[in-house]
């Protein structure tokens, strides 16, 4: 609640004009993919080292492999929705 407010205090105290306010929300909201995509490819990565890392426990192996195919899961869905958000917006004309 308060990282809201600190977030969005400054166009209030500086009595900005409603669409100043809404290009800075759609400023932050742009951010999310980006920081999404750096999530999962963290999550895939450290997956990959405890893979490498587990060397004969089978247990860990397969915890780490299935670690690596949520991973690039998530990669592939993030990097598709952010394709099809670009092409519905060059098509609509956003």
């Amino acid at each position: 609640m308060y990282a809201l407010l600190a977030l969005f205090l400054p166009g209030f105290v500086y009595a900005k004009e409603l669409s100043g306010v809404l290009g800075d929300i759609k400023n932050q909201l742009t951010s999310i993919p980006a920081l999404l995509l750096a999530v999962a490819t963290i999550y895939f990565l450290w997956n990959v080292v405890g893979y490498v890392g587990a060397g004969a426990d089978e247990k860990s192996r397969t915890e780490a492999m299935q670690g690596i195919a949520w991973g690039l899961f998530g990669l592939f869905a993030i990097v598709a929705m952010w394709g099809l958000v670009s092409v519905a917006k060059s098509t609509i004309g956003l």
